[in-house]
């Protein structure tokens, strides 16, 4: 290949659009006996179609940014909650090997949007965390422990109500618990 179809192989490249990556965070918590999610409903801004719809706390994967890193900035900065287990990170590998760091890891579940407002894929983990919650963040509203048979039945009648990447992840959580 010639030095110019290199360029413009590149430039191409350049003029895509790629998909994002993001973690989300399912913490669960025994509360009274009984096991509980974490929910909030999302908030971006007045005007967008998802504010209001039920998640889980999630982000964007920055450059160079570990995933559980990610997770645990994230689920403070939208909950006030402090994860204190991510569940399979203790099987998690780095490799280092001809300029490369690379996390090898186990997520719970993995989602892609293939169409909508945004085109993301978002890897889920089963967290644990300690602390108290908060009523509302800039990101997100209405944060609460939500029983899990209460989620079942959520997710069975009012599943419009949640953000679409969420629901097969919560979905399998509830179905394995």
């Amino acid at each position: 290949m010639s030095f110019s179809e290199v360029l413009s192989v590149e430039n191409k490249t350049q003029d895509q659009k790629f998909t994002i990556f993001c973690v989300g965070a399912i913490i669960q918590r025994e509360i009274n006996g009984v096991l509980c999610i974490l929910l909030q409903e999302r908030y971006k801004g007045e005007d967008s179609p998802e504010s209001g719809l039920i998640e889980v706390p999630c982000g964007k994967v920055k450059v160079c940014s570990s995933a559980y890193d990610v997770i645990r900035q994230k689920v403070y900065k939208e909950t006030g909650l402090t994860i204190t287990r991510i569940f399979g990170e203790e099987r998690a590998y780095q490799r280092l090997m001809n300029g490369y760091r690379v996390l090898e890891y186990f997520p719970f579940c993995s989602a892609q949007n293939l169409e909508g407002n945004y085109s993301i894929s978002m890897d889920f983990f089963i967290c644990e965390a300690k602390g108290e919650h908060l009523d509302h963040t800039s990101e997100s509203l209405n944060i609460r422990w939500v029983p899990i048979h209460t989620i079942r039945e959520m997710l069975m009648n009012r599943q419009e109500k949640f953000y679409p990447m969420v629901i097969g992840a919560l979905q399998k959580f509830c179905d394995a618990n």
